[in-house]
């Protein structure tokens, strides 16, 4: 399909799809497999305009089942199974392509089969959420909306509207599934009711800072798919709604977070949402407008989008596209946008990108701005030329634009040179460089706009000899002769090495599309400079090769002839004396010579063919020189003269072809300029080499490479240098001339390759090539081979220090196995530098229409590389291939490093590209692994391991570990030898070891024993089959035999390999290293569908008290899979909906618990606490209790186990173990968790009985160094024994807590912080996911514990209560709505602790209350789950704390006072107490003041947790003025920091809309308090709560913010008067408050306006006009602050006005010079721009203000 594409029929196309689908979700289908076939599915279901769903079905379930397999099974967490970490994205993939073609039905049969996941208590929230995303088919046909889509839209925008799950991941899941939904189906839903949510949800999820520093939370919701948001409000747009106008508002949102100064780490997150926004709406108007109609884009013509509403669109963002354009990362951000909306609205946004253009260019003194435009033009370049009816004055600034930009080749600025250079060539690529000035003399039909153009290409000519000019300075300011000896530097750096390719890329643009007549005193002009200077050839010499290249690649037939006997004369001249060639030390003419022919010999063939004989006389003088820089000129140009002669390719790659040179009256060039090209009107000219090139080309390979085989032959003696230039050149024979040798010919060589298909079956049929390259009638590879493989075991024998003739050989190989003409790795290279130039030079808006010639032109180049390539692919191996393999191998294993890693990248690519070939080499790196010293060195062993180790050749990066391969007959010889590999002190050999096997546990898969194919798969490959004309039957007899004799090898070397890992570990044999990685082998070999042997797990029982941490931790999980495997397996239980008529039924109640044996058999339990949470399902999954298996009914695994821990010894040594402390983290193990969980689950009270011992001596034990960690096992095992008692009887169950709850009692009496964290985990993983019916008697015994520390709390400490609740908390929450009763009693309970007078016992309720809140959810059920509401609390403590004093009595707190209060902050919370009893507070208030700390604690927990989905609440927003009151409680500074972070939060957290006006009314309360700090707090507050909530504040709402905020403004205190002033600014920035359309500019004239200079009045009278006054100038200042960045027009006359004021009184004086000083500093770096706004006596007025006077003027 790569070479082809889908050329076959529909059916064929529908039936292959059938078939690859069975295959992939066949069950237990190895991963390996789904995924080669997921492959070929994926690009057969790419286009989903080819097949519709009323054409194509596939079964939803198969996917599913397949998904559960990879995604949520169990058995890779026990290590019963592994598989690769790509498993599950290639699955979700897969499911993504075929989810489209799910039957109609499907829906509602997912809706069905997880909607009672839907609890947003529960992790299965998430899970459902990713099903459904996942699965739900979302584009389909009209008719099928209403068995789709309509389905469950209104209910999951419901949850997104009222839940807020945006902490825990949910606004991701929703987000992805809705933008789906909506770009699949534009105009069918009405999005209008939801744009508010929709838009402040986005916003939110941004995290811009707004606001004070103080409130700022944390950066951008990293789950947030800023992508899918973009297609969600692309796909919203209609004509019918507001969404563009809500658009046009979010972007002025954060358009003041775009500008360069606000640099951040936001800006990317912002450049890359709106780089988004902009290529998805083009990409909507290009399938609305232009792409050919199917049923998958079928919009209804009254939902386009409207002419009207792009430019809407265009003009909305392209503000915010050229501000970031020149922020720090604008440049590579920016200029994909911008590339898009020139395509959509050209007039709109190329003037004002032309007008950032050429100030930047004509002012090169800012490198930034001119770089930022240059990469700007980059984008928009063909857009200029190529929309003449919009905007046709577009291709009049290109010359210009050329003229202008080449001042930015400058040497000094490498960035500048580079961008400037790409400019020139992607221009360059896309016009003609004619002169066209006399057209209007020959044509009479020229328009304008085209006249004036040719008129411009007059300058052409011009342009090219500066650029010449341009280029030659460069060349002579990188030149290393003016800084440092050519010889202190081997090669050029990064930058010089750039420019050169761009260099290269600039000039051969340019000279390709230029006439001959400006061609050739272009070229004159150039030649004149070369031929006069010899160059260093580092980096001046091969910049100036690369100008060469570039006009000899354009105009060969004139640059060759003058050119090449040029440099051959120089040459041969330079040569004539033979000590040159043993000369180290050439002359630099000879190489600036050597290297100007390299370059110029790369062009046409036909040209090159009459100067072979020049050139061959050349390379017989320079192909042995000794210096080798001059060899390696020698050598390349060997190669490309022969790549040139034979090799086919285009000769004109041009984007006008053969046109350019036709009469201006029969062709005008500029009206192609940017044009694209049909696929048939390319009319390439191909280079196919005659037969007298290819005589050249035989001659020429013929007598240079037998010269070179007869020196080999022949020479007994070698001097290592020349050695090495001698297979140099045999590589460069063999890479020019690799196209016509023919692949290596001897006996196929037939590979024991069982479930390989034969390579020869995939090779592509192709036209056989007539030529091919012999050496007097021998094959060409077997001639090469017969010479170089006995010099290689020569060397290997006798020669030392040979290692670069070695690394020269590994080359050899590697070329005469792979290289025939092509490889694949240049030739992805190839296309994707192809697939990016054609991504940034199409037109988005008609990309099926073609692109420009020049990309036309090299995909075809590609395509036809790849048939060729696709020819020679598939060989098979032959004998020599084989003995060439165990040379590499020998090579591989050598004593130099250089040497071994080209051997292992030649082998690499060996087993690569011949599967099944490892087998071939493992006999002899397991030899090298076994065999101890002296027998093989420490290289050899290093080099077998780094073999082991391998780099894949063909995939660059691609680590591919060979003891991981997927194949048994590999993996059965080589891990024994690893495990028994002799030992190496050195380090680094250790290290490779080390590697090697952490290797094999990251990346190992488990191998299938066997290849399943349904009769499903069969049908759809007999349907296949049928559809072919003359297929034959098949006997698939034969094939079932092959597949079954495979299947029982696969088996008896799995069982082979596991007995001697196991009999290695029984020896002595291993040191202590390698029986670890024995062990980690062992665990390898783990299957699900191989029962676990007696030896295994003796094997594994004996590692659980190993002294080794790692194998005592590998023990651990084998035990527990070997366990999970064992376990008894029950079959699930449903029952019906109606056995549960309400949620109380399945709500726990204590009088109800079944304490009785009846009682508990006749229970049906409901586990799962998702279970009827938002819906009753018609079936529930129920558990009930099972008899414990007898003696007899074990396996021998099972008694074995129970035996081994029936021992004491080994259960009190393994508990010892067990309990030493981990030195990096000892916090809760989920490990030692699972361990436990497993063993009571599979032997219940058996087992608990032989640990009870353990446990008690642990509990013993007085050592306080060891506590933590004794307490945490004993944690571990008591939550793993409950967890585990699932199944249990009620005997079992009783008789576990008799002796589990004395137990806990017995470690929580004197518990610590340390250990109170691991009781907690403890205690609220034992209740997950368990009926709480069967853990009533453990809620119990917490209440009692709760209720005894709230008895004594004169005795108990504040740690004994808050460990007590923390148990508690974490208990009932795994319960979630299911224990109402005991929520309720915790909450009374509570309410009477509220004035607790320690700091942790008031911080743990608060927590605890957030908890048992955290259902009061209106939106789902509440009413029915009777749990505790927060009106319960709220009614209790309002009254209580409302009209608490704030402790300042509403008076400015000093300084020193404040620095007072946090010093007793400090004392406070070291004292873990009450600060503020101070004896003058009377009881009561002391109380309420520690229940509003309590209260406090409450709120930040309800605002700040991830599990709280309705922060907001009506009750909760009673609390505000309050919090806002206590802020600045200098007398408490608990309480003061409580209340700034409970406002902190409530500032960042979005408001229900129903919420507003309570909201609005709340903040007037708060306005009205005393306390002026309460006034700022509500204030600051406001600012990011306007921004936040502003979509759904409109109308009067704002309105009433508005006059809030100007009565702050008018405030007696100028603190919250200016806290005022900034946040009206902010709402003027972001537009919230309109100044133009408003009488706001008005009224603060008016106020500012007022007199203060008067005779007349009172002293209070002149400070009530001094107060008016000065509110007015703040609100000025406001005005101006809002525009940073611009100067709209009534802000001169505004700063007019404040002027008047710099001398009033203070505080006005100061807020106009703050004010002034701002605009200055904000307005400076555009000031040129800015100051047109102004008339002179305004500008005069500002400079007397604002510039200092000089003190000598």
């Amino acid at each position: 399909m790569q070479v082809f594409g889908l050329r076959f029929t529909k059916q064929d196309h529908i039936y292959l799809i059938k078939l690859l689908y069975e295959l992939i979700v066949t069950e237990d289908q190895e991963i390996y497999v789904i995924n080669a076939f997921a492959g070929t599915f994926n690009a057969l279901t790419k286009k989903k305009e080819l097949l519709s769903p009323d054409e194509l079905n596939l079964p939803w379930r198969p996917a599913y089942q397949l998904w559960k397999s990879v995604s949520l099974t169990k058995n890779e967490f026990y290590k019963r199974k592994f598989l690769p970490q790509s498993a599950e994205g290639m699955v979700r993939k897969f499911i993504k392509n075929c989810r489209t073609y799910f039957p109609i039905e499907a829906t509602g049969e997912m809706l069905k089969e997880w909607k009672h996941l839907l609890c947003p208590f529960d992790m299965s929230m998430s899970d459902a959420l990713e099903l459904l995303d996942l699965f739900l088919p979302t584009s389909a046909p009209l008719h099928r909306h209403d068995r789709m889509y309509r389905l469950w839209f209104e209910e999951y925008m419901g949850i997104y509207e009222n839940l807020d799950g945006s902490k825990v991941g949910w606004d991701g899941r929703f987000l992805s599934l809705f933008s789906r939904l909506a770009g699949h189906n534009i105009g069918f839903i009405n999005w209008e009711p939801y744009l508010a949510t929709i838009f402040s949800r986005i916003l939110k999820a941004f995290g811009l800072p707004v606001g004070p520093a103080s409130y700022h939370l944390s950066h951008s919701n990293p789950a947030y798919e800023f992508s899918s948001s973009c297609h969600w409000l692309v796909a919203m747009i209609s004509p019918t709604n507001n969404c563009m106008n809500v658009i046009g508002q979010l972007v002025r949102a954060i358009e003041p977070f775009m500008h360069p100064s606000n640099n951040g780490w936001f800006q990317r997150s912002l450049h890359g949402a709106l780089t988004k926004l902009c290529s998805i709406f083009t990409t909507r108007v290009y399938v609305e407008r232009y792409k050919k109609q199917s049923w998958d884009n079928y919009i209804p013509d009254d939902q386009k989008l409207t002419d009207d509403q792009i430019t809407q669109f265009v003009d909305i963002v392209k503000p915010l596209i050229f501000t970031g354009l020149f922020s720090k990362h604008g440049p590579q951000d920016m200029t994909a946008a911008l590339y898009n909306l020139a395509f959509l609205r050209p007039e709109r946004v190329l003037p004002q990108h032309l007008e950032n253009l050429y100030p930047a260019l004509e002012n090169l003194t800012e490198p930034h701005r001119l770089k930022a435009t240059l990469a700007g033009t980059l984008g928009v370049a063909r857009a200029m030329m190529i929309q003449p009816d919009r905007y046709p004055e577009g291709r009049l600034h290109i010359i210009p634009i050329l003229q202008l930009c080449l001042p930015g080749i400058d040497s000094n600025d490498c960035n500048k040179t580079m961008t400037t250079l790409q400019l020139i060539s992607t221009m360059g690529t896309l016009i003609s460089i004619t002169d066209c000035s006399d057209a209007h003399l020959h044509r009479s039909d020229l328009t304008e706009n085209e006249s004036e153009l040719c008129s411009q290409t007059a300058q052409l000519q011009d342009f090219i000899f500066i650029f010449i000019d341009r280029c030659f300075a460069l060349i002579e300011g990188l030149s290393l002769d003016h800084v440092e000896s050519a010889a202190a530097r081997a090669k050029a750096n990064y930058s010089e090495a750039m420019i050169e390719t761009l260099l290269r890329s600039a000039v051969c643009s340019v000279f390709q599309q230029t006439s001959t007549s400006l061609f050739k005193p272009a070229y004159e002009k150039i030649w004149r400079y070369m031929s006069g200077k010899v160059f260093e050839v580092i980096v001046a010499g091969r910049l100036a090769a690369a100008m060469i290249y570039g006009v000899a690649n354009a105009r060969p037939s004139m640059v060759l002839p003058q050119v090449i006997p040029y440099c051959c004369k120089n040459i041969l001249e330079l040569t004539a004396n033979k000590d040159v060639a043993t000369d180290p030390r050439t002359d630099n003419s000879l190489l600036w010579n050597m290297l100007l022919l390299s370059e110029v010999i790369r062009p046409d063939g036909s040209e090159l063919v009459k100067y072979v004989k020049e050139i061959t006389l050349v390379l017989e003088r320079t192909l042995h020189m000794t210096n080798f820089t001059a060899h390696t000129f020698a050598c390349n140009t060997l190669e490309r003269c022969l790549k040139s002669l034979a090799f086919i390719y285009p000769r004109d790659v041009t984007s006008i072809s053969s046109k350019l040179n036709q009469p201006i009256a029969e062709y005008l060039p500029i009206r192609d300029w940017g044009m694209a090209c049909n696929q048939e009107d390319l009319c390439i000219d191909w280079h196919i080499p005659d037969e007298e090139e290819l005589k050249c080309f035989q001659a020429m390979v013929s007598k240079i490479l037998l010269d070179e085989l007869k020196y080999l032959d022949e020479t007994e003696q070698y001097e290592r240098e020349e050695l090495t230039r001698r297979l140099r050149v045999i590589t460069e024979c063999i890479k020019g001339a690799g196209k016509y040798m023919p692949p290596l010919d001897s006996q196929t060589h037939t590979l024991d390759d069982e479930g390989f298909v034969p390579r020869h079956k995939f090779a592509v049929r192709g036209t056989e090539q007539a030529f091919k390259l012999k050496l007097h009638g021998e094959n060409a590879r077997n001639r090469i081979l017969h010479t170089v493989r006995p010099l290689l075991m020569k060397l290997l024998d006798k020669v030392a220090d040979s290692a670069k003739p070695l690394h020269s050989i590994c080359t050899v190989y590697k070329l005469l196995l792979f290289h025939f003409g092509s490889d694949s790795e240049s030739l992805e290279i190839r296309a994707s530098t192809i697939k990016a130039v054609k991504k940034t030079l199409e037109n988005p808006l008609k990309p099926d229409d073609g692109n420009i010639r020049y990309v036309q032109v090299q995909k075809t180049y590609v395509l036809l590389c790849r048939v060729m390539h696709a020819q020679v692919q598939f060989q098979p191996p032959t004998k020599l291939h084989v003995d060439i393999c165990q040379d590499l191998v020998k090579l591989a294993t050598s004593n130099y490093d250089d040497v071994q890693a080209a051997a292992r990248s030649a082998l690499g690519k060996f087993f690569n590209f011949f599967k099944g070939t490892q087998r071939l080499v493992m006999s002899t790196v397991c030899d090298l692994l076994i065999t101890p010293p002296p027998n093989v060195s420490e290289e050899q062993l290093k080099g077998a391991l780094n073999l082991v180790l391998n780099t894949e050749g063909g995939k660059p990066g691609k680590s591919m570990c060979m003891a991981t391969r997927r194949d048994f007959v590999i993996i059965r010889s080589l891990w024994p030898a690893i495990a028994q590999a002799h030992h190496s002190e050195k380090p680094h050999i250790q290290q490779k070891v080390d590697k090697i096997i952490a290797s094999m546990e990251k990346s190992c898969e488990t191998i299938h024993f066997d290849f399943v194919v349904t009769d499903r798969a069969r049908e759809a490959a007999h349907d296949l089959r049928l559809t072919c004309a003359g297929a034959e039957d098949v006997d698939l007899s034969a094939g079932h035999a092959a597949a079954q004799a495979r299947t029982d090898k696969y088996k008896r070397l799995h069982h082979e390999l596991l007995e001697e890992l196991l009999e290695l570990l029984n020896s002595d044999r291993l040191q202590w290293k390698h029986r670890e990685f024995a062990i980690v082998m062992v665990t390898l070999l783990q299957r699900t569908d191989v029962t676990v042997s007696l030896a295994e797990v003796k094997l594994f029982s004996d590692s659980l008290i190993d002294d080794a941490v790692v194998v005592r931790k590998m023990g651990h999980a084998a035990i527990s899979g070997i366990l999970y495997s064992q376990k008894r397996r029950h079959e699930r239980q449903y029952v019906s909906g109606m056995e549960f008529p309400s949620y109380e039924s399945l709500q726990f109640n204590p009088e109800k618990a079944p304490n009785t044996e009846e009682a508990w058999n006749n229970s049906n339990f409901v586990e799962k606490t998702f279970w009827g949470c938002m819906n009753m399902p018609e079936r529930i999954q129920v558990t009930r209790s099972c008899s414990p298996p007898s003696p007899e009914e074990l396996s021998d695994v099972d008694r074995y186990t129970l035996d081994r821990f029936s021992d004491e010894n080994f259960t009190s040594k393994l508990f010892q173990y067990m309990a030493l402390e981990t030195k990096q983290n000892d916090s809760f193990s989920s490990r030692n968790y699972t361990f436990f969980k497993c063993l009571a689950r599979n032997y219940g009270l058996a087992l608990v009985d032989c640990c009870k011992s353990a446990i008690d001596n642990l509990l013993t034990d007085t050592d306080h160094k060891t506590e933590k960690s004794r307490q945490r096992l004993v944690a571990e095992f008591v939550s793993g024994v409950i967890r585990g008692s699932k199944y249990w009887t009620f005997n079992q169950m009783n008789e576990l807590f008799d002796w589990v709850l004395p137990t806990v009692r017995r470690a929580i009496t004197n518990v610590s912080s340390e250990v109170m964290t691991h009781w907690g985990t403890a205690f609220a993983t034992a209740s997950e996911d368990r009926e709480p019916r069967k853990l009533y008697r453990l809620f119990d015994f917490l209440m009692e514990e709760v209720k005894a520390v709230g008895h004594n709390i004169d005795s108990s400490t504040s740690l004994e209560t808050s460990s007590r609740l923390y148990f508690l908390q974490g208990t009932l929450g795994q319960q979630q709505w299911r224990v109402p009763m005991l929520n309720t009693f915790v909450t009374e309970l509570i309410k009477e602790r509220l004035a607790s007078p320690f700091k942790t016992i008031r911080s743990r309720l608060g927590s605890v209350l957030c908890s048992c809140y955290v259902f009061d959810l209106p939106y789902i059920n509440n009413d029915a789950w009777h749990n505790p509401t927060r009106a319960d609390l709220v009614t209790y403590s309002l009254p209580l704390v409302k009209d608490l004093e704030n402790g300042t009595n509403g008076e400015e707190v000093s300084a020193e006072s404040q620095i007072a209060s946090e010093n007793v902050e400090d004392v406070t919370e070291a004292m873990d107490v009450d600060a503020s009893a101070d004896g003058t507070l009377e009881h009561r208030d002391k109380r309420n003041k520690l229940i509003l700390k309590t209260v406090l604690s409450w709120l930040q927990s309800n605002f700040d947790r991830h599990t709280t989905y309705q922060r907001w609440t009506s009750e909760i927003l009673q609390f505000l003025p309050i919090v806002c009151q206590h802020t600045a409680n200098f007398s408490d500074p608990e309480l003061r920091t409580l209340s700034k972070n409970v406002v902190k939060h409530m500032s960042k957290t979005l408001l229900p809309p129903t919420l507003l006006p309570q909201f609005i009314q709340t903040v007037k309360e708060a306005m009205s308090l005393k306390s002026w700090n309460a006034r700022v707090t509500v204030v600051e507050m406001l600012q990011s709560m306007m921004f936040l909530n502003q979509f759904h504040l409109h109308g009067d709402l704002r309105q009433q913010l508005q006059d809030l905020i100007l009565d702050l403004l008018s405030d007696e205190r100028i603190e919250v008067k200016l806290v005022a002033a900034a946040t009206l600014s902010g709402g003027i920035q972001f537009q919230f408050f309109d100044v133009k359309g408003s009488k706001l500019l008005d009224h603060f004239k008016k106020l500012a306006a007022t007199r203060l200079r008067s005779k007349t009045g009172s002293k209070e009278e002149k400070e009530r006009r001094l107060h008016r006054c000065h509110t007015g100038v703040l609100g000025l200042g406001a005005i101006v602050s809002a525009y940073p960045y611009e100067v709209p027009e009534f802000i001169p006359d505004v700063l007019m006005i404040l002027s008047d004021h710099i001398h009033d009184a203070q505080p006005i004086q100061k807020t106009v010079k703050d004010v002034l000083s701002n605009f200055k500093r904000t307005h400076l770096d555009n000031w040129l721009d800015h100051k047109q706004k102004f008339t002179d006596d305004q500008l005069v007025v500002l400079t007397d203000i604002l510039v200092s006077p000089n003190y000598y003027a």
